[in-house]
């Protein structure tokens, strides 16, 4: 197995520290109630089944590391067809839910937070894999980084 990287091992432990943060949860402000309860459970809903395709498709080749795994294979079917990063996508919506039916603004900075993460994370990741998958480029053409592309407000 090839060490990892500087990059890989400061994405994931920043990725870490944000998700104990937000577990931790500190009560700066209490966000007034946006939506009915049960829609927050819906967005969870739909955000697990996100979680739970993704993981499964990915098998061997998951990894909280961006880098790929030497003998990782590209995955482009399921739920990858639509979205190149539906595990970052789950846990946005997830946590972004979760924020806002706790009412928590800490929560939220914290959620906001892992986005913009998410994002340089992602694009690192796909640094490498443009290099170890040839074919990854015209993946990136018909899929969404974080939403499939068919939503209109979705950027590569």
């Amino acid at each position: 197995m090839k060490p990892k990287s500087l990059k890989d091992i400061v994405f994931v432990g920043l990725q870490f520290l944000l998700l104990i943060a937000f577990i931790i949860d500190i009560q700066i402000y209490t966000l007034p109630d946006i939506l009915p309860d049960f829609v927050y459970g819906f967005l969870s809903a739909i955000a697990l089944a996100i979680f739970i395709s993704s993981i499964l498709k990915l098998n061997t080749n998951l990894s909280p590391f961006p880098s790929p795994k030497t003998n990782s294979k590209l995955i482009t079917s399921g739920i990858f067809k639509y979205i190149r990063h539906p595990i970052y996508t789950a846990l946005i919506l997830g946590l972004l839910s979760w924020s806002l039916y706790k009412n928590s603004l800490f929560q939220l900075c914290t959620t906001l937070a892992l986005i913009v993460l998410f994002y340089f994370k992602s694009k690192f990741e796909e640094q490498q894999l443009l290099k170890k998958f040839p074919r990854y480029k015209s993946y990136m053409k018909s899929s969404g980084r974080f939403l499939p592309k068919t939503l209109i407000f979705n950027k590569t």
